[in-house]
Protein backbone atom coordinates (compact mmCIF):
# COMPACT_ATOMS: atom_id res chain seq x y z
CA UNK A 1 0.00 0.00 0.00
CA UNK A 2 2.86 2.34 0.86
CA UNK A 3 4.63 1.56 -2.41
CA UNK A 4 1.45 2.23 -4.40
CA UNK A 5 0.93 5.51 -2.54
CA UNK A 6 4.48 6.56 -3.47
CA UNK A 7 3.83 5.76 -7.13
CA UNK A 8 0.61 7.78 -7.09
CA UNK A 9 2.41 10.70 -5.49
CA UNK A 10 5.17 10.59 -8.12
CA UNK A 11 2.59 10.50 -10.90
CA UNK A 12 0.76 13.46 -9.35
CA UNK A 13 3.98 15.46 -9.18
CA UNK A 14 4.73 14.58 -12.81
CA UNK A 15 1.31 15.83 -13.89
CA UNK A 16 1.81 19.03 -11.86
CA UNK A 17 5.17 19.56 -13.58
CA UNK A 18 3.59 19.10 -17.03
CA UNK A 19 0.82 21.57 -16.17
CA UNK A 20 3.36 24.15 -15.00
CA UNK A 21 5.48 23.73 -18.15
CA UNK A 22 2.36 24.22 -20.29
CA UNK A 23 1.43 27.33 -18.28
CA UNK A 24 4.91 28.80 -18.79
CA UNK A 25 4.74 28.07 -22.53
CA UNK A 26 1.39 29.84 -22.82
CA UNK A 27 2.71 32.86 -20.92
CA UNK A 28 5.79 32.96 -23.13
CA UNK A 29 3.77 32.78 -26.33
CA UNK A 30 1.38 35.46 -25.09
CA UNK A 31 4.29 37.70 -24.15
CA UNK A 32 6.00 37.21 -27.47
CA UNK A 33 2.74 38.05 -29.24
CA UNK A 34 2.74 41.33 -27.33
CA UNK A 35 6.29 41.98 -28.53
CA UNK A 36 5.21 41.61 -32.15
CA UNK A 37 3.20 44.82 -31.92
CA UNK A 38 6.25 47.09 -31.71
CA UNK A 39 7.97 46.08 -34.98
CA UNK A 40 4.60 45.91 -36.73
CA UNK A 41 3.86 49.49 -35.65
CA UNK A 42 7.22 50.67 -37.01
CA UNK A 43 6.73 48.75 -40.26
CA UNK A 44 3.27 50.24 -40.76
CA UNK A 45 4.52 53.78 -40.13
CA UNK A 46 7.60 53.40 -42.35
CA UNK A 47 5.70 51.86 -45.27
CA UNK A 48 3.13 54.66 -45.15
CA UNK A 49 5.80 57.37 -44.94
CA UNK A 50 8.09 55.98 -47.64
CA UNK A 51 5.94 56.92 -50.69
CA UNK A 52 5.71 60.50 -49.40
CA UNK A 53 9.43 60.87 -48.65
CA UNK A 54 11.22 63.11 -51.14
CA UNK A 55 14.55 63.61 -49.41
CA UNK A 56 17.02 60.82 -50.22
CA UNK A 57 18.36 60.72 -46.65
CA UNK A 58 14.87 60.28 -45.21
CA UNK A 59 14.19 57.50 -47.72
CA UNK A 60 17.39 55.75 -46.67
CA UNK A 61 16.42 56.01 -42.98
CA UNK A 62 13.00 54.57 -43.64
CA UNK A 63 14.48 51.68 -45.60
CA UNK A 64 16.85 50.99 -42.68
CA UNK A 65 13.87 50.94 -40.32
CA UNK A 66 12.08 48.46 -42.58
CA UNK A 67 15.13 46.20 -42.70
CA UNK A 68 15.65 46.30 -38.91
CA UNK A 69 12.03 45.60 -38.10
CA UNK A 70 11.82 42.72 -40.59
CA UNK A 71 14.87 41.23 -38.85
CA UNK A 72 13.14 41.72 -35.49
CA UNK A 73 10.01 39.95 -36.69
CA UNK A 74 12.13 37.08 -37.99
CA UNK A 75 13.89 36.80 -34.61
CA UNK A 76 10.62 36.88 -32.66
CA UNK A 77 9.06 34.30 -34.97
CA UNK A 78 12.05 32.03 -34.48
CA UNK A 79 11.76 32.49 -30.72
CA UNK A 80 8.13 31.36 -30.86
CA UNK A 81 9.15 28.30 -32.87
CA UNK A 82 11.90 27.56 -30.33
CA UNK A 83 9.64 27.89 -27.30
CA UNK A 84 10.95 24.58 -25.92
CA UNK A 85 14.54 25.83 -26.12
CA UNK A 86 15.65 27.86 -23.07
CA UNK A 87 18.79 29.22 -24.76
CA UNK A 88 17.47 31.23 -27.68
CA UNK A 89 19.61 34.38 -27.33
CA UNK A 90 23.23 35.32 -26.89
CA UNK A 91 24.58 37.40 -24.02
CA UNK A 92 27.42 39.63 -25.16
CA UNK A 93 29.06 43.00 -24.55
CA UNK A 94 26.84 45.78 -25.92
CA UNK A 95 27.31 49.53 -26.29
CA UNK A 96 24.05 50.57 -24.60
CA UNK A 97 23.84 54.27 -25.66
CA UNK A 98 24.20 53.49 -29.38
CA UNK A 99 21.57 50.74 -29.23
CA UNK A 100 19.13 52.93 -27.28
CA UNK A 101 19.53 55.82 -29.74
CA UNK A 102 18.74 53.42 -32.59
CA UNK A 103 15.59 52.25 -30.79
CA UNK A 104 14.58 55.89 -30.18
CA UNK A 105 15.06 56.65 -33.87
CA UNK A 106 12.75 53.78 -34.82
CA UNK A 107 10.18 55.11 -32.35
CA UNK A 108 10.45 58.62 -33.79
CA UNK A 109 9.91 57.39 -37.34
CA UNK A 110 6.81 55.58 -36.01
CA UNK A 111 5.49 58.91 -34.69
CA UNK A 112 6.72 58.67 -31.09
CA UNK A 113 9.32 61.28 -30.13
CA UNK A 114 11.68 59.94 -27.47
CA UNK A 115 14.61 61.92 -26.05
CA UNK A 116 17.78 60.11 -24.98
CA UNK A 117 20.02 61.26 -22.14
CA UNK A 118 23.11 59.08 -22.09
CA UNK A 119 26.86 59.16 -21.58
CA UNK A 120 29.06 58.67 -24.60
CA UNK A 121 29.86 55.11 -23.56
CA UNK A 122 28.21 52.59 -21.28
CA UNK A 123 28.87 48.91 -21.98
CA UNK A 124 26.64 46.17 -20.58
CA UNK A 125 26.60 42.38 -20.71
CA UNK A 126 23.23 41.48 -22.21
CA UNK A 127 21.46 40.28 -25.34
CA UNK A 128 20.87 43.01 -27.92
CA UNK A 129 17.42 41.74 -28.93
CA UNK A 130 16.48 41.33 -25.27
CA UNK A 131 17.46 44.95 -24.57
CA UNK A 132 15.52 46.07 -27.64
CA UNK A 133 12.44 44.23 -26.41
CA UNK A 134 12.73 45.76 -22.95
CA UNK A 135 13.21 49.33 -24.18
CA UNK A 136 10.49 49.02 -26.82
CA UNK A 137 8.04 47.78 -24.21
CA UNK A 138 8.94 50.62 -21.85
CA UNK A 139 8.43 53.16 -24.65
CA UNK A 140 5.12 51.55 -25.57
CA UNK A 141 4.04 51.61 -21.92
CA UNK A 142 4.99 55.30 -21.55
CA UNK A 143 2.96 56.38 -24.58
CA UNK A 144 0.03 54.03 -23.94
CA UNK A 145 -0.45 54.59 -20.21
CA UNK A 146 1.58 57.76 -19.58
CA UNK A 147 2.04 60.97 -21.52
CA UNK A 148 4.87 62.74 -23.37
CA UNK A 149 7.48 64.02 -23.18
CA UNK A 150 9.14 60.62 -22.80
CA UNK A 151 12.84 60.30 -22.03
CA UNK A 152 15.25 57.35 -21.89
CA UNK A 153 17.94 58.14 -19.32
CA UNK A 154 21.09 56.03 -18.97
CA UNK A 155 23.52 56.16 -16.06
CA UNK A 156 26.00 54.05 -14.09
CA UNK A 157 25.03 53.45 -10.48
CA UNK A 158 26.73 51.20 -7.92
CA UNK A 159 28.48 49.16 -10.61
CA UNK A 160 25.31 48.70 -12.65
CA UNK A 161 23.98 50.34 -15.77
CA UNK A 162 20.56 51.85 -15.08
CA UNK A 163 18.06 52.63 -17.86
CA UNK A 164 15.03 54.68 -16.82
CA UNK A 165 11.98 55.78 -18.81
CA UNK A 166 9.99 58.55 -17.06
CA UNK A 167 6.78 59.98 -18.48
CA UNK A 168 4.33 62.73 -17.54
CA UNK A 169 1.19 60.66 -17.11
CA UNK A 170 -0.88 59.95 -13.98
CA UNK A 171 1.65 57.56 -12.47
CA UNK A 172 0.79 54.37 -10.60
CA UNK A 173 -1.55 54.23 -7.60
CA UNK A 174 0.22 53.10 -4.38
CA UNK A 175 -1.86 49.94 -4.15
CA UNK A 176 -0.93 48.91 -7.69
CA UNK A 177 2.83 49.41 -7.60
CA UNK A 178 3.65 45.85 -6.54
CA UNK A 179 1.41 44.37 -9.26
CA UNK A 180 2.38 46.28 -12.40
CA UNK A 181 5.07 43.74 -13.34
CA UNK A 182 2.73 40.77 -13.08
CA UNK A 183 1.45 39.03 -16.23
CA UNK A 184 -1.92 40.37 -17.41
CA UNK A 185 -1.92 43.11 -14.76
CA UNK A 186 -4.12 46.00 -15.85
CA UNK A 187 -4.46 48.11 -12.74
CA UNK A 188 -6.75 51.06 -12.13
CA UNK A 189 -3.90 53.39 -13.08
CA UNK A 190 -4.13 52.24 -16.71
CA UNK A 191 -6.57 54.53 -18.50
CA UNK A 192 -5.95 52.77 -21.83
CA UNK A 193 -6.62 49.13 -22.73
CA UNK A 194 -3.85 46.55 -22.95
CA UNK A 195 -3.13 42.90 -22.37
CA UNK A 196 -0.76 43.73 -19.50
CA UNK A 197 2.21 41.66 -20.66
CA UNK A 198 4.68 44.45 -21.49
CA UNK A 199 6.05 45.19 -18.03
CA UNK A 200 6.08 41.51 -17.08
CA UNK A 201 8.23 40.87 -20.15
CA UNK A 202 10.54 43.71 -19.13
CA UNK A 203 11.14 42.30 -15.67
CA UNK A 204 11.58 38.70 -16.92
CA UNK A 205 14.16 39.77 -19.52
CA UNK A 206 16.00 42.02 -17.07
CA UNK A 207 16.28 39.21 -14.52
CA UNK A 208 17.41 36.77 -17.22
CA UNK A 209 20.21 39.23 -18.01
CA UNK A 210 21.28 39.29 -14.34
CA UNK A 211 19.50 42.56 -13.57
CA UNK A 212 16.09 43.67 -12.36
CA UNK A 213 13.25 46.09 -13.08
CA UNK A 214 11.34 48.42 -10.78
CA UNK A 215 8.94 51.36 -10.57
CA UNK A 216 9.15 54.68 -8.77
CA UNK A 217 7.44 58.02 -9.24
CA UNK A 218 9.09 60.40 -11.69
CA UNK A 219 10.54 63.54 -10.01
CA UNK A 220 8.26 65.85 -12.03
CA UNK A 221 5.21 63.62 -11.71
CA UNK A 222 4.18 60.61 -13.69
CA UNK A 223 5.63 57.12 -13.77
CA UNK A 224 9.25 56.06 -14.06
CA UNK A 225 10.13 52.49 -14.92
CA UNK A 226 13.76 51.41 -14.67
CA UNK A 227 15.93 48.40 -15.37
CA UNK A 228 19.45 47.61 -14.26
CA UNK A 229 21.95 45.59 -16.29
CA UNK A 230 25.37 44.17 -15.54
CA UNK A 231 28.27 46.25 -16.73
CA UNK A 232 31.37 44.79 -18.34
CA UNK A 233 33.24 44.08 -15.09
CA UNK A 234 31.68 40.66 -14.48
CA UNK A 235 33.60 37.49 -13.79
CA UNK A 236 34.10 34.84 -16.45
CA UNK A 237 32.07 32.43 -14.36
CA UNK A 238 29.12 34.86 -14.23
CA UNK A 239 29.38 35.46 -17.97
CA UNK A 240 29.37 31.70 -18.66
CA UNK A 241 26.30 31.25 -16.44
CA UNK A 242 24.44 34.13 -18.11
CA UNK A 243 25.26 32.82 -21.60
CA UNK A 244 22.90 29.94 -21.01
CA UNK A 245 19.96 32.10 -19.89
CA UNK A 246 17.02 33.36 -21.92
CA UNK A 247 17.58 37.09 -22.32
Amino acid sequence: AIARANVVELERRHVDDLVEVERMKRAYVAGSGHDLRSPLTSLRAATRALPRAIDAQVQAQLLEVLARQVDRLAALTQALMDVDNASVSEVQLIGLPALVRLIALDAELAGRLVAVEAPERLDVLADAEGVRRMVSNLIDNAFTHGAPPVVIALSARNGRAVLSVPDHGPGVAPGEQDRVFEHASRGAWRANPGRGFGLAIVRSLAEACGGTAWYDAAPEGGARFSISLRMRDVTQQEAAWMHGQVC
